[in-house]
């Protein structure tokens, strides 16, 4: 069966996905946001940030799945304050966990603690 792509029913939730989408989007962003005060003194630490420290950790060109990146986010704590996820290093897979020491110094929130178990 074909989709009628010109159905108003169709470009109804066409047009609604595609908010939905951009909202998620700004939401990742904000989530993954550090100041430009806290980039400032990394650099000047010679430091990475904690997504820069697990792209370097992984294999080349692999993939990184980050678990749980909204968590904390209606609580203004962005990804719960610790990154998790799924990349492979030296060719295996491995769940990755980074503390977000930008945000708070690196606080533990109760959100942080359920992401970080769930882990």
């Amino acid at each position: 069966m074909e989709v009628d792509k010109t159905n108003e029913e169709y470009l109804s939730n066409y047009d609604a996905m595609q908010s939905l989408n951009i909202e998620l989007e700004d939401r990742v962003q904000q989530a993954m946001t550090i100041t430009r005060r806290e980039q400032e003194k990394l650099l000047k630490r010679d430091k990475y940030t904690p997504r820069q420290r697990i792209t370097r950790i992984c294999d080349r060109g692999s993939p990184f799945l980050e678990i749980g990146q909204l968590a904390g986010f209606d609580k203004e704590v962005p990804s719960g304050n610790v990154i998790t996820g799924i990349g492979v290093i030296d060719g295996h897979k491995c769940m990755i966990i980074s503390n977000n020491f930008t945000f708070k110094g690196g606080a533990y929130y109760p959100i942080t603690v359920k992401k970080h178990i769930r882990a």
